[in-house]
């Protein structure tokens, strides 16, 4: 059995660095809508595959996980959550998106046993790791959250995700549970 470990961060005490896009990385970021579905699902396969978070999971089965996301934020009040959410396409903001597949994402949620902002995905195609792209949709994500008041988001990672554990680390995410 997969061990999953719950993170969160107390968005009232932390200081979050500007979300910042570097002209070189190359990217347009916008927020997501159900016309992505397709789109998210192949970068989610892509991301996981290799990871301890894959378990041979097929195309079907991660726009299924993708269209359970969507649909879940139909019950919390989609609006505030997909404005907390980001995806990023190769391109270029002033000459518009080159592209209409996506490099990353970062998908929140709503964790109702929490009653508080879930962090559902933060997500990064193998081609565009290393390059500090979740680290900036994450902080984008966390700097709206806190924005719209919010004084706490949540993660939940897979035990042995090791660039996730970094990743929610580094924006200042504590693990809850031992």
């Amino acid at each position: 059995m997969t061990r999953r470990f719950e993170y969160n961060l107390d968005l009232n005490g932390t200081i979050l660095p500007p979300p910042e896009l570097p002209a070189s990385l190359g990217v347009v970021v916008r927020h997501p809508s159900t016309a992505d579905i397709e789109h998210l699902s192949i970068l989610m396969l892509d991301a996981y595959r290799g990871t301890v978070d894959y378990d041979g999971e097929t195309i079907e089965e991660a726009r299924t996980e993708v269209q359970s996301y969507f649909q879940a934020l139909n019950h919390v009040g989609r609006g505030i959550w997909l404005t907390c959410s980001s995806v990023a396409k190769p391109g270029s903001p002033t000459a518009g998106e080159s592209s209409t597949v996506l490099c990353g994402a970062c998908l929140v949620g709503y964790w109702p046993e929490r009653e508080a902002p879930l962090i559902s995905y933060a997500m990064t195609v193998a081609g565009w790791k290393g390059r500090g792209l979740a680290g900036m949709l994450l902080r984008r994500s966390l700097r709206r959250l806190k924005e719209q008041g919010y004084p706490k988001v949540y993660a939940v990672i897979t035990q042995g995700n090791i660039p996730s554990e970094s990743l929610f680390s580094r924006a200042g995410f504590e693990r809850v549970n031992p």
